[in-house]
């Protein structure tokens, strides 16, 4: 969506902006899965950044990564999340983390770094268990 800077565009990417607005500011648990918040990219952290500023409770924000061999097939967060960014501080799984982190708050982000189809799969097929685990996450049910 970096196509702000472009002087012709379609005029269905103002109205995909217009809607993922919307959808940004009713959400309570945001999903950041291949998309890496990059710094020249104000538009965007602009709109998290007043999503941040308008809601009361900490909008809970979920990133999906991937770091070849060193991701974990697991969820990271707090301390544990922390850690692994400080390990891997130089991957751009762990720059996401941060970026994230600092508009919605640490306590508010959790990582998986293992990347897609992983975050669904166990034992080689699809797990509905690993689908809701993504999509609720246990402090937001």
């Amino acid at each position: 969506m970096q196509t702000n800077f472009k002087n012709n565009y379609p005029p269905f990417i103002e109205e995909i902006q217009r809607d993922m607005k919307v959808a940004i500011e009713k959400a309570e648990h945001l999903v950041f899965a291949g998309y890496s918040l990059p710094s020249n990219d104000f538009i965007y952290r602009s709109i998290f950044t007043a999503k941040r500023n308008i809601k009361e409770r900490g909008t809970k924000c979920s990133i999906i990564g991937y770091m070849e061999k060193r991701g974990e097939d697991k969820w990271l967060e707090g301390e544990e999340l922390k850690k692994f960014m400080e390990q891997n501080h130089e991957t751009s799984f762990a720059k996401t983390c941060q970026r994230i982190m600092e508009i919605f708050g640490e306590e508010n982000v959790r990582g998986y770094s293992a990347g897609f189809p992983k975050v669904f799969m166990e034992n080689g097929r699809t797990s509905r268990r690993k689908i809701k685990e993504l999509l609720w996450w246990k402090s937001n049910i």
